[in-house]
């Protein structure tokens, strides 16, 4: 039932932050970033992806608990979810460039996801592997960012 919590929960937070970005004046059109997959199978990696990440916290929180390695998995989580927030909303805040918000943001994305996956391999194979597809993901769509930043 934990586990059912946690993946849900994590799915759950997604929609919960995600959601209300429109009604900030906040959204992600398909041609914002021309190299970059389609929105609905962005959305669909994510759907996937936000339960890896409460799989991963429901191993580590199991006896013998880490709580901590837990808390970071949540934050990761929760900065993957607040994406369009920091790149978007950002970038039309300060009228900076989209692509390098996105870079950069990208970046600590990856970053935080690989040392978690590092440290909750640890404890379990399976769910440092969940943990690195988010790394591995984020990457994958960075290529497409760069891609466009130098084609300018």
């Amino acid at each position: 039932m934990r586990l059912f919590l946690n993946m849900a929960g994590f799915l759950l937070l997604q929609l919960a932050i995600t959601l209300p970005a429109p009604l900030f004046g906040i959204s992600f059109e398909d041609n914002d970033i021309p190299s970059s997959p389609p929105g609905w199978f962005v959305i669909s990696v994510w759907f996937v992806l936000f339960p890896l990440m409460g799989y991963a916290r429901w191993v580590v929180t199991r006896p013998p608990a880490d709580r901590a390695l837990g808390a970071w998995i949540l934050g990761l989580a929760t900065l993957c979810a607040l994406y369009i927030y920091y790149t978007v909303g950002l970038s039309s805040a300060l009228g900076i460039s989209l692509l390098w918000c996105t870079l950069v943001g990208n970046g600590v994305v990856i970053v935080l996801a690989i040392v978690l996956a590092l440290r909750t391999a640890r404890r379990s194979r399976w769910a440092g592997v969940a943990l690195g597809l988010v790394a591995l993901w984020v990457s994958f769509a960075s290529i497409g960012v760069v891609r466009d930043l130098i084609a300018g």
